[in-house]
């Protein structure tokens, strides 16, 4: 008898966001860039007027039918080191 293998039914594009490279917390642009380089949620001062940050690349696997929007299993897979780093701390 084949072994069953649980893929996912749905895969999601690629898609990224930036988060302090200190902390971890996800910025949006004005947090990003309004805040003469110091991150909104830990205080963490960059050299320059930017906050410090780092790209985190993420996609969203669901494992079960479009119109089963009552069963909440989705898995999420990061597309580098740091994102899969970033999926398991947060």
């Amino acid at each position: 008898m084949e072994e069953v293998v649980n893929k996912p039914l749905r895969v999601s594009k690629w898609y990224s966001f930036e988060v302090c490279e200190h902390c971890g917390h996800r910025l949006n642009d004005h947090e990003k860039m309004s805040n003469n380089g110091t991150c909104p949620y830990c205080g963490h001062t960059s050299k320059g007027t930017v906050t410090d940050y780092k790209k985190v690349t993420i996609r969203k696997l669901s494992y079960h039918p479009w119109w089963r929007f009552w069963d909440k299993y989705v898995e999420y897979q990061g597309a580098d080191e740091y994102s899969r780093e970033w999926l398991v701390n947060n």
